[in-house]
This record gives structure tokens, C-alpha cells and sequence, in this order.
């Protein structure tokens, strides 16, 4: 059923939502006298605003959706978008009804107030983003997410100890034993670590995608070749043999929410005797540390 918050012309038919081009606007639309928009509005204003980029949002959930539509969007990293994705939803469920001229500062503050510390810095960085866009639209005037002091973040500050990786270790499959090993060699990132292909290495050095798109690092020196072949010796006896260095048993690249099942797992198993906790990123800052100190 059509609703009245639609932009005119909209219809809903056949199970989706159409559009109906003014005649002169045809030839933009195919030659179309409805042309589909999309099976639900998420899809139709994305359609919308990527078919009518001067297009302005009524409220901030089309904004969101504007912004959902932006070639910026699109490129970000794949973990990237899948968070803002989720701190988007959060955003719309608050705000979504909120024209983007009527959001204060005071609501990005009291939204921030029921979101934990580091969260809350996110959320509202995506929702600058949002506001942003608005104001290159000519939508409003300022963006007053920009006026919002971001929560102060305490650095995390966790050393793991030499005796604290060993002791996890007896609690770690092969798979998670060699991930371990790799990356206090490394350092690199989880999602660096999972992206990694078998012809990265070359019998001597890895080379891995760096932090930033189109850049490189590579590895050389001692314990690498030792860390490498451990991950290779995973794939003995399996009958696919994947592009990824560490993969699946299908094959594929392991999800980010499949690695933390497996270090959560072993993790728990390594506190419930007794271990103090710690997260797999704080391995990467030990391996910062250790060269630090050296």
C-alpha cells in the first residue's frame, strides 16, 4: 500500500515499489512508465537517491539510506561497512523519524549517555558522516553532530606475557596454535591474517595487504618459515585446496564471527582454569611492544 510519507509519483504494485517518470523524464528510466524502485522502501530510497543525486532526504532515516546509496559507502572495507551497517540500524531505530534541520546536539548527547564509552564514538562518527552528506545536499545548513564532544576513551592497556601465550596455547586447536604463532611474528590485524593467500609466500617472505588499500608489507626473518608451514600443514589430507592460507574446511575465508567462536572457545577454556583474559588484538599490541623494547 502506498504510503504518505512517499515521494510523489511513488506507487506500490506487483509486490514492489515503482516509480512513474514524468514523460520528460523517461529516457532517464528506460523508457519506463513505472520503473521498480525497489521490494521494500530500504531498497527503493537507495534506488531513489542513487537515480536522483540532488535528491533530499525528509527525515534522517532516507539520510541514512542517501548515505547507504554514496560510492563512498560502497568502497569501504567489508568489516568497515558491516559495522557502520549495524551502528546505522541502531541510529535509525533513535532518530530514523527525525528530520535531519530538527536533530540537536543535546539528542546525539543523550543517545551517546546510553551507549557504552567506545561505542557511543562510533555510532556518533557514523552519524556525522550521515549529517555530512546532508549538508553537501544543501539539506541543512551545519552539521551539528560535529558540535558533539566525543566520550574519552581509556587506552586499553594489557601486556600478555610470554607465559600467558603458552599457557593459552594448551588450550588452542592446531588451527588456533598456528594462528598465534603467525601473527606474534607478524602483528597484522585479524583481518589481515584471514585475507592472507597461499601465494603471498614464496618459500622466504609474506607479503601482506597493508592497513591502507593498495599498500603492502612484507615479512622475512627467522620463526617465519616455521609459522608458515605450520599453517600449510592444516591443509594436508583436506580435498579442497583453497586460495586462503588459513581457510575453512569448504575452502573459504573464515568470517570474522567464525574466528571469535574459535577464540572465544578457547579462551573460556583457558579463564575457567584460571588464565586472565585477553583479546586477540592484544597480541598484536605485544608484538608492538616486544619490538619496542628490543
Amino acid at each position: 500500500m502506498k504510503q504518505p510519507h512517499w515521494p510523489e509519483r511513488w506507487d506500490f504494485r506487483k509486490g514492489a515499489i515503482y516509480y512513474r517518470p514524468r514523460e520528460s523524464e523517461r529516457a532517464d528510466f528506460d523508457g519506463k512508465y513505472y520503473f521498480r524502485l525497489g521490494k521494500d522502501e530500504h531498497e527503493a530510497f537507495n534506488t531513489w537517491f542513487t537515480r536522483f543525486p540532488h535528491a533530499k532526504p525528509r527525515t534522517i532515516r532516507e539520510a541514512i539510506w542517501m548515505y547507504q546509496a554514496t560510492d563512498a559507502y560502497a568502497k569501504l572495507a567489508t568489516k568497515t561497512q558491516k559495522d557502520y551497517s549495524k551502528a546505522l540500524d541502531r541510529l535509525t531505530e533513535v532518530f530514523g523519524g527525525v528530520a535531519p534541520g530538527d536533530l540537536l546536539p543535546t539528542d546525539v548527547y543523550d543517545y551517546m549517555d546510553l551507549r557504552p564509552v567506545t561505542a557511543a564514538n562510533r555510532d556518533r562518527s557514523v552519524l556525522q558522516n550521515v549529517m555530512q552528506l546532508c549538508v553537501r545536499r544543501g539539506v541543512v545548513k551545519h552539521n551539528v553532530v560535529r558540535d558533539v564532544d566525543k566520550n574519552t576513551e581509556e587506552p586499553r592497556d594489557r601486556y600478555v606475557t610470554d607465559e600467558e601465550v603458552d599457557a593459552f596455547l594448551k588450550y588452542c586447536s592446531p588451527f588456533l596454535t598456528a594462528w598465534v604463532e603467525l601473527k606474534l611474528i607478524t602483528g597484522l590485524r585479524q583481518g589481515q591474517l584471514r585475507s592472507l593467500r597461499v601465494s603471498d609466500w614464496d618459500g622466504t617472505r609474506l607479503t601482506a595487504q597493508g592497513a591502507k588499500k593498495g599498500r603492502t608489507v612484507i615479512f622475512e626473518g627467522p620463526g617465519l618459515k616455521e609459522a608458515v608451514d605450520a599453517v600449510l600443514a592444516l591443509r594436508k589430507g583436506r580435498r579442497l585446496h583453497s586460495m586462503y592460507l588459513f581457510s575453512t574446511r569448504y575452502g573459504t575465508q573464515y568470517a570474522d564471527n567464525g574466528f571469535q567462536s574459535i577464540w572465544h572457545r578457547a579462551m573460556a577454556k583457558y579463564v575457567g582454569e584460571g588464565g586472565q583474559h585477553f583479546t586477540e588484538h592484544d597480541l598484536r599490541a605485544k608484538v608492538a611492544s616486544d619490538r619496542d623494547s628490543v
